[in-house]
């Protein structure tokens, strides 16, 4: 075996560790000087700076000037089967592809990249059968997976969830996209509650209106749970049901959570009526996406106000009709350190941005 050879599979052998990755870009510039190691020291450097910062922004860009380059050259060995690939801390983690090339091709889909996130995409749910996806579901490249998704075109059926939930390939499954799926509530609530997918952490159930109250009740029996991140963008729910899941033990540790609000223009969210300070779950809270809420000055005193906010590095603020006193509380924040900052559709002038960027001179500013 070539050392070439050797450092590839011990990248396979442990894709989360970043040594590897390191060791061979530095084989590579010893051995075959070319890009490939610029980009994916690029990459781990943008991976490993502080959340939406201008350094990991610049190193994501040099990055992706890189990638844009060698496109064609570096995702050679799997452009005869998916539909798209996405490379993370230098190589192929992510592809999107169909489940019946897969369910053909898994064993070279698998076999030169370290992919540990699988996106399923058909072009019609007529294009799929629950048999299909039964015989996906027993392949045992699976176990590698970290990460699925599956597009909104999928509309998963019942039994199809259940199949899933129920797969003992998917074990150390981490995170799970069902967005715009029209998952069945009494399926959520269960999954929730249930063993399945022990190690499950990070779960995108954005788009599916009718989900606030199987989350409400799910998440009550989630106590075995620890989410990292958390998509509810768009999924409707009451101020009653909203704060016992922002309040649960498995949001304790939560670092991105998304509760974009898609109501009527004048139509408050869940979150107007709640005390913001008090039900968000800040210790680790890196993102925050309050979108359309309708929140107000009021709401943005309280986040601006919180100490455990330290950590937030992303917010989330559009369409709450914020005015230039909301500005003045985040410029007066001693704990927001901000490195992105959405105020888009609301009451601002051109001098509140100038403020901000005074205040938060590496951020970027959506305005």
């Amino acid at each position: 075996m070539s050392d070439r050879e050797a450092l590839q599979r011990a990248i396979l052998a442990n894709p989360d560790d970043d040594l590897p990755r390191l060791v061979y870009a530095d084989w590579l510039d010893e051995n075959e000087p070319n890009d490939r190691a610029a980009f994916i020291r690029a990459q781990i450097e943008a991976y490993r700076a502080d959340p939406f910062s201008i350094t990991s922004r610049l190193a994501e860009a040099r990055a992706q000037e890189l990638l844009q380059r060698h496109h064609a050259a570096w995702t050679s060995n799997v452009t005869d089967y998916p539909l798209s690939a996405h490379f993370e801390r230098g190589f192929i983690e992510r592809i999107t592809i169909h489940p019946s090339t897969l369910l053909h091709s898994a064993d070279q889909v698998f076999e030169h990249e370290p992919i540990t996130t699988l996106g399923f995409s058909i072009w019609d749910r007529s294009d799929l059968s629950s048999s299909l996806l039964a015989r996906v579901l027993e392949l045992p490249h699976l176990r590698r997976l970290r990460g699925l998704s599956f597009d909104e075109i999928f509309a998963l059926q019942a039994e199809e969830l259940i199949a899933l939930a129920d797969c003992p390939q998917l074990l150390g499954l981490r995170s799970l996209s069902l967005r715009g799926n029209p998952v069945p509530p009494p399926w959520l609530a269960t999954l929730l509650a249930s063993p399945a997918f022990p190690e499950l952490c990070d779960l995108d159930l954005a788009h599916i209106a009718n989900l606030g109250p199987a989350l409400a009740e799910g998440i009550a029996e989630a106590n075995h749970r620890t989410f990292r991140r958390l998509d509810l963008t768009e999924v409707r729910f009451t101020s009653h049901q909203l704060r016992p899941i922002l309040t649960s033990r498995s949001l304790r540790q939560v670092e991105r959570l998304r509760l974009g609000w898609n109501g009527r223009p004048e139509e408050p969210g869940p979150l107007s009526y709640l005390e913001l300070g008090w039900v968000i779950p800040w210790i680790q809270l890196v993102q925050l996406d309050l979108s359309g809420h309708l929140v107000g000055d009021e709401g943005v005193r309280q986040i601006a106000r919180r100490p455990e906010a330290r950590a937030l590095r992303w917010l989330g603020l559009a369409k709450n009709q914020l005015g230039s006193e909301a500005v003045r509380l985040l410029v007066e924040s001693p704990f927001l350190q901000l490195n992105h900052l959405d105020l888009r559709d609301n009451r601002l002038r051109p001098h509140d941005l100038t403020v901000l960027r005074s205040r938060f001179p590496e951020a970027q500013i959506e305005f």
